[in-house]
């Protein structure tokens, strides 16, 4: 019999309640009781993670939160290149920000996070 592992580890995803609290990045490993996250939910977190999300329901996934660990185009969110090329300008659009123009382009979804913190300038609504 063949054991296959799970794309997402529900060991890693906070609960509503534990939002602000620290916990470890994966249960599963002896090493990552020493490593702490902070979890803090910012508007512009929100904004991101319902853009991802609406293009994977759009694709027929069915994920209730987006790990931000993830790379961009990790096969669980389901989403494509031209996926990934219509967030990208949304973003950009409206934060006035070159993702992929800056000395560091974002991997992961929490790199778009902080590129867009540090680098923004909100466009007016």
């Amino acid at each position: 019999m063949r054991r296959t592992r799970a794309l997402i580890d529900p060991s890693r995803r906070p609960k509503e309640s534990d939002v602000g609290s620290k916990f470890p990045k994966s249960a599963s490993s002896p090493s990552a009781a020493a490593t702490i996250t902070t979890l803090t939910v910012s508007p512009l977190a929100s904004e991101i993670e319902s853009l991802v999300l609406a293009l994977h329901r759009r694709n027929g996934g069915k994920l209730a939160q987006l790990d931000w660990d993830w790379r961009l185009l990790e096969p669980a969110l389901g989403i494509d290149s031209l996926d990934l090329a219509e967030i990208v300008v949304a973003l950009e659009r409206r934060f006035r920000v070159s993702l992929f123009d800056l000395p560091s382009p974002p991997r992961t979804w929490n790199d778009v996070l902080r590129a867009i913190t540090q680098n923004a300038t909100p466009a007016s609504p």
